[in-house]
């Protein structure tokens, strides 16, 4: 899994011109990327002739280490672990009074 951060896209993008973006933008075959998914979108609104969406995007691709070496830009997704948390410890669902200053 690979990903691609800074990736600006106008504020009417969709799926479809999204995947062809992301084709384009890697250099890719289009039957190369396998699959793509969003893990952040933000508005880019500093200049205000020009409001966009900022896009960090994670890609599965074949052949992951050529398309690597190949584009500098991607950087090897970072894996996300799950977080356990440990089971309650009160007798009795904690009360909370007052809503502070």
């Amino acid at each position: 899994m690979l990903r691609l951060t800074n990736f600006p896209q106008p504020l009417n993008y969709t799926e479809a011109s999204l995947r062809s973006a992301l084709v384009r933008k890697c250099r890719l075959a289009p039957d190369q990327l396998v699959s793509f998914s969003l893990v952040r979108r933000s508005v880019d609104a500093r200049d205000k002739s020009d409001v966009h969406f900022v896009l960090s995007v994670d890609l599965e691709v074949r052949n992951e280490a050529a398309v690597l070496k190949r584009c500098r830009f991607l950087t090897p997704a970072p894996v996300q672990e799950s977080v356990s948390l440990p089971p309650s410890r009160f007798q009795r669902r904690p009360l909370v009074v007052g809503a502070g200053p």
